[in-house]
């Protein structure tokens, strides 16, 4: 479901959409999910609607843990290290703030940023019946 591309307002009425839609196909499956997705899911839009937001993924957490993990070099590490990491994080994140304030920013893939836009156009043009 693209529900979470949707504005917030709209979500309901995209959800009865799709269930209007997928009416002559429904069986106890769909109908078992969409119950599971309204009890769920429909209490906390907010919480997972991406509707304005550039990133769709977690990459930069999956990115991080990578970071974390490697830069660790071992599942438990002892104090030390660890405050050896957290010491030297600190100072690579006050390097970044740094830049930012300074006008630098993170240059983005063409491809993404061409992605973005289809993606973008394409919500902007939803009619839901």
């Amino acid at each position: 479901m693209a529900l979470a591309l949707m504005p917030l307002d709209k979500v309901l009425n995209g959800l009865q959409g799709i269930k209007n839609s997928a009416q002559n196909l429904f069986n106890s499956e769909m109908s078992k999910l969409l119950e599971y997705f309204e009890k769920n899911w429909l209490s906390n839009i907010e919480l997972w609607n991406l509707f304005g937001f550039d990133s769709r993924i977690n990459n930069a957490c999956e990115g991080y843990h990578n970071r974390v993990s490697s830069r660790l070099h071992r599942r438990h590490p002892n104090i030390w290290q660890l405050i050896n990491f957290i010491t030297m994080e600190e100072k690579r994140v006050e390097n970044i703030r740094f830049q930012w304030s300074a006008g630098a920013s993170r240059i983005k893939n063409k491809r993404t940023v061409a992605l973005q836009k289809r993606i973008t156009y394409c919500i902007n043009d939803i009619v839901i019946i």
